[in-house]
């Protein structure tokens, strides 16, 4: 019986840092895309105001 408490708490406990990764994963690839967006704005913002002059 505690085999079988032991191996379900790991489970449980697996299943926890799986879906840890998985949200991290995907906040860190929404974060990095954000970054690269507003780069890209940065750059462009740099470029007109460079034309002006």
């Amino acid at each position: 019986m505690n085999i079988i408490l032991i191996g379900l708490f790991l489970l449980e406990t697996l299943e926890n840092l799986y879906t840890t990764y998985v949200e991290y994963f995907l906040k860190q690839t929404f974060l990095d895309s954000i970054q690269k967006i507003s780069k890209t704005d940065r750059k462009q913002n740099e470029i007109r105001v460079l034309s002006n002059f």
